[in-house]
Protein backbone atom coordinates (compact mmCIF):
# COMPACT_ATOMS: atom_id res chain seq x y z
CA UNK A 1 0.00 0.00 0.00
CA UNK A 2 2.85 2.65 0.77
CA UNK A 3 4.53 1.33 -2.20
CA UNK A 4 1.55 2.55 -4.48
CA UNK A 5 0.60 5.55 -2.91
CA UNK A 6 4.22 6.49 -3.14
CA UNK A 7 4.57 5.45 -6.94
CA UNK A 8 0.71 7.43 -7.61
CA UNK A 9 2.40 10.86 -6.18
CA UNK A 10 4.90 10.62 -9.35
CA UNK A 11 7.18 11.78 -6.85
CA UNK A 12 10.89 13.21 -7.83
CA UNK A 13 14.07 10.37 -7.36
CA UNK A 14 15.02 12.81 -4.71
CA UNK A 15 11.67 12.56 -2.68
CA UNK A 16 11.93 8.58 -3.11
CA UNK A 17 15.30 8.74 -1.86
CA UNK A 18 14.72 10.73 1.28
CA UNK A 19 11.47 8.54 1.95
CA UNK A 20 13.99 6.31 2.12
CA UNK A 21 16.29 7.43 4.48
CA UNK A 22 13.50 8.52 6.42
CA UNK A 23 12.22 4.91 6.46
CA UNK A 24 16.01 3.15 7.38
CA UNK A 25 16.09 5.97 10.31
CA UNK A 26 13.24 4.99 11.55
CA UNK A 27 13.59 2.41 14.34
CA UNK A 28 9.82 1.19 14.13
CA UNK A 29 10.38 0.29 10.46
CA UNK A 30 11.80 -3.39 9.96
CA UNK A 31 14.37 -1.76 7.82
CA UNK A 32 18.02 -2.02 8.60
CA UNK A 33 19.67 -0.09 6.39
CA UNK A 34 18.94 2.53 3.64
CA UNK A 35 18.65 -1.07 0.84
CA UNK A 36 16.12 -2.69 2.40
CA UNK A 37 14.43 0.50 2.56
CA UNK A 38 14.25 1.16 -0.80
CA UNK A 39 13.56 -2.70 -1.35
CA UNK A 40 10.44 -2.77 0.75
CA UNK A 41 9.01 0.95 -0.36
CA UNK A 42 9.32 0.64 -3.82
CA UNK A 43 8.96 -3.59 -4.12
CA UNK A 44 6.88 -2.98 -6.95
CA UNK A 45 9.80 -1.09 -9.06
CA UNK A 46 11.87 -2.50 -11.10
CA UNK A 47 15.12 -2.90 -10.52
CA UNK A 48 16.79 0.01 -12.16
CA UNK A 49 14.51 2.38 -10.61
CA UNK A 50 15.76 1.28 -6.84
CA UNK A 51 19.10 1.90 -7.92
CA UNK A 52 18.42 5.07 -8.98
CA UNK A 53 16.73 5.97 -5.58
CA UNK A 54 19.93 4.22 -3.62
CA UNK A 55 21.95 6.70 -6.03
CA UNK A 56 20.53 9.84 -5.24
CA UNK A 57 20.09 8.76 -1.37
CA UNK A 58 23.97 9.16 -1.47
CA UNK A 59 23.72 12.33 -3.22
CA UNK A 60 21.47 14.10 -0.70
CA UNK A 61 23.42 12.48 2.38
CA UNK A 62 26.77 13.66 0.91
CA UNK A 63 25.56 17.10 -0.68
CA UNK A 64 21.71 17.55 0.27
CA UNK A 65 21.77 20.33 2.78
CA UNK A 66 23.76 22.77 0.15
CA UNK A 67 21.12 22.08 -2.18
CA UNK A 68 17.86 24.37 -2.49
CA UNK A 69 16.61 22.18 -5.30
CA UNK A 70 17.19 18.58 -4.73
CA UNK A 71 13.78 17.81 -6.29
CA UNK A 72 14.56 19.79 -9.59
CA UNK A 73 17.91 17.24 -10.47
CA UNK A 74 17.12 15.08 -13.44
CA UNK A 75 17.59 11.16 -13.08
CA UNK A 76 20.50 11.09 -15.37
CA UNK A 77 22.40 13.96 -14.01
CA UNK A 78 21.48 12.32 -10.33
CA UNK A 79 22.44 9.32 -11.20
CA UNK A 80 26.06 10.53 -13.17
CA UNK A 81 26.64 12.78 -9.83
CA UNK A 82 26.30 9.99 -7.50
CA UNK A 83 28.64 7.82 -9.85
CA UNK A 84 31.20 10.16 -9.81
CA UNK A 85 31.31 11.15 -5.88
CA UNK A 86 32.17 7.31 -5.54
CA UNK A 87 34.62 7.22 -7.79
CA UNK A 88 36.27 11.29 -6.32
CA UNK A 89 34.61 11.69 -2.96
CA UNK A 90 36.02 15.35 -3.24
CA UNK A 91 33.43 16.72 -5.89
CA UNK A 92 30.75 16.50 -2.57
CA UNK A 93 33.15 19.02 -0.81
CA UNK A 94 33.67 21.10 -4.14
CA UNK A 95 29.39 21.57 -4.60
CA UNK A 96 29.37 22.50 -0.90
CA UNK A 97 31.69 25.11 -1.41
CA UNK A 98 30.63 26.51 -5.01
CA UNK A 99 26.93 26.28 -3.35
CA UNK A 100 27.88 28.37 -0.18
CA UNK A 101 26.47 31.35 0.55
CA UNK A 102 25.19 31.67 -2.93
CA UNK A 103 21.48 32.59 -1.64
CA UNK A 104 19.80 34.08 -4.90
CA UNK A 105 20.70 31.29 -7.23
CA UNK A 106 17.98 29.91 -9.42
CA UNK A 107 17.63 26.12 -10.38
CA UNK A 108 19.13 26.54 -13.46
CA UNK A 109 22.41 28.00 -11.13
CA UNK A 110 21.99 25.08 -9.08
CA UNK A 111 22.47 22.50 -12.21
CA UNK A 112 24.68 23.83 -13.97
CA UNK A 113 27.18 23.70 -10.65
CA UNK A 114 25.90 19.78 -10.12
CA UNK A 115 26.35 19.35 -14.37
CA UNK A 116 30.06 20.98 -13.90
CA UNK A 117 30.88 18.76 -11.31
CA UNK A 118 29.91 15.60 -13.46
CA UNK A 119 31.61 16.49 -16.43
CA UNK A 120 28.27 17.34 -17.95
CA UNK A 121 28.94 21.02 -18.40
CA UNK A 122 28.59 20.63 -22.16
CA UNK A 123 25.33 19.41 -21.95
CA UNK A 124 22.57 23.11 -21.57
CA UNK A 125 19.86 20.57 -20.22
CA UNK A 126 19.05 17.11 -19.40
CA UNK A 127 16.09 15.15 -19.41
CA UNK A 128 14.31 13.62 -16.29
CA UNK A 129 13.86 10.60 -18.17
CA UNK A 130 17.20 10.04 -20.67
CA UNK A 131 21.19 10.68 -20.91
CA UNK A 132 21.37 13.15 -23.33
CA UNK A 133 22.16 12.28 -27.02
CA UNK A 134 24.57 13.64 -29.51
CA UNK A 135 22.66 15.92 -31.87
CA UNK A 136 21.73 13.49 -35.08
CA UNK A 137 21.78 15.09 -38.68
CA UNK A 138 18.36 17.10 -39.88
CA UNK A 139 15.68 14.39 -41.22
CA UNK A 140 12.31 14.68 -41.97
CA UNK A 141 9.43 15.91 -39.20
CA UNK A 142 7.96 11.92 -38.36
CA UNK A 143 10.99 9.91 -40.10
CA UNK A 144 11.60 7.15 -38.00
CA UNK A 145 14.49 5.55 -40.07
CA UNK A 146 15.64 2.12 -38.93
CA UNK A 147 18.01 -1.08 -39.77
CA UNK A 148 17.05 -4.17 -38.02
CA UNK A 149 19.25 -7.04 -38.68
CA UNK A 150 19.91 -10.71 -36.97
CA UNK A 151 23.98 -11.58 -36.51
CA UNK A 152 25.33 -14.99 -35.10
CA UNK A 153 27.42 -14.94 -32.32
CA UNK A 154 29.16 -17.49 -29.36
CA UNK A 155 26.14 -16.69 -27.37
CA UNK A 156 23.44 -17.18 -30.05
CA UNK A 157 21.31 -15.49 -32.19
CA UNK A 158 21.83 -11.77 -31.82
CA UNK A 159 18.90 -9.66 -32.88
CA UNK A 160 20.01 -5.57 -33.94
CA UNK A 161 17.91 -2.32 -34.49
CA UNK A 162 19.56 0.89 -35.37
CA UNK A 163 17.99 4.62 -35.48
CA UNK A 164 18.26 7.67 -34.83
CA UNK A 165 19.93 8.24 -31.57
CA UNK A 166 19.38 4.48 -30.73
CA UNK A 167 21.16 0.80 -30.62
CA UNK A 168 18.85 -2.14 -29.40
CA UNK A 169 20.53 -5.37 -28.78
CA UNK A 170 18.70 -8.40 -27.77
CA UNK A 171 19.94 -11.56 -27.17
CA UNK A 172 18.89 -14.39 -25.07
CA UNK A 173 21.24 -13.75 -21.87
CA UNK A 174 20.60 -11.70 -18.64
CA UNK A 175 23.01 -8.64 -18.81
CA UNK A 176 22.11 -7.82 -15.23
CA UNK A 177 24.33 -10.81 -14.03
CA UNK A 178 27.33 -8.92 -15.38
CA UNK A 179 29.57 -6.96 -13.64
CA UNK A 180 28.36 -3.52 -14.27
CA UNK A 181 32.48 -2.02 -14.45
CA UNK A 182 33.21 -5.02 -17.15
CA UNK A 183 29.64 -4.21 -18.44
CA UNK A 184 30.09 -0.08 -19.00
CA UNK A 185 33.74 -0.82 -20.66
CA UNK A 186 31.97 -3.76 -23.41
CA UNK A 187 29.86 -1.04 -24.12
CA UNK A 188 31.84 2.18 -24.18
CA UNK A 189 34.39 -0.02 -26.68
CA UNK A 190 31.22 -0.48 -28.65
CA UNK A 191 30.23 2.92 -29.40
CA UNK A 192 33.83 4.02 -29.45
CA UNK A 193 34.42 1.39 -32.48
CA UNK A 194 31.41 2.77 -34.00
CA UNK A 195 33.26 6.37 -34.18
Amino acid sequence: MVDENLIRKDLSFAEMAHAAQNNAADPATKAQDLSSAVAALFQSAPYSKRSYIRSFAMLLERVGESLNYPTEIPRALGVTLAREMKERPEIAGRIKQDLEGWDTRSIKDELDVLRRHAGLESFESLSADKVPEPKQPARNKGSKAKTTFHIRSTVGQVKCTAGVGRLEIKVDRDFSSIDRAKLEAAIASLVDGLG
